[in-house]
């Protein structure tokens, strides 16, 4: 055999191999927090969670300040299973629980739930309490 057959016979197992059919294994690129989140203690608190090439923006409306956010965006990185979220100089670690759907934030007991397709946004803000 010659020595451009025999490149071309390795050359043909090498292609095989990367051929073989199994699935690559999965990457956990942090897909699973983007989203519209709502505040489990105040549906009028909402985060919406989008990508940016490596980068997640999230921007919070309604009554978010209520649960340290306040109005506004915050940029995020994905790192180890978490979201490392920075906001006014102050790190937040967003996990997701897996078993109850909810988003933690490593805040004061602020959880999130998705908000379901077609659920309609909160009307009225909840009320206020009075100033002391």
């Amino acid at each position: 055999m010659s020595i451009g057959m025999r490149t071309a016979v390795m050359l043909m197992f090498v292609m095989a191999a990367g051929c073989s059919g199994e699935p690559d294994a999965p990457t956990d690129t942090g897909e699973q927090f983007v989203g519209t989140w709502v505040a489990t203690t105040d549906s009028s608190a909402v985060m919406h969670i989008e990508r940016h090439q490596e980068a997640f923006i999230l921007r919070f409306d309604g009554n978010a300040q209520g649960h340290g956010f306040g109005h506004g965006n915050a940029t995020g990185a994905y790192e180890d299973g978490v979201l490392e979220v920075r906001r006014g100089g102050i790190q937040f670690t967003f996990a997701l629980n897996v078993d109850s759907g909810e988003l933690s934030t490593g805040f004061k007991p602020a959880t999130f739930r998705r908000r379901i397709e077609g659920e309609a946004p909160p009307t009225t803000p909840p009320p206020q309490l009075p100033k002391l």
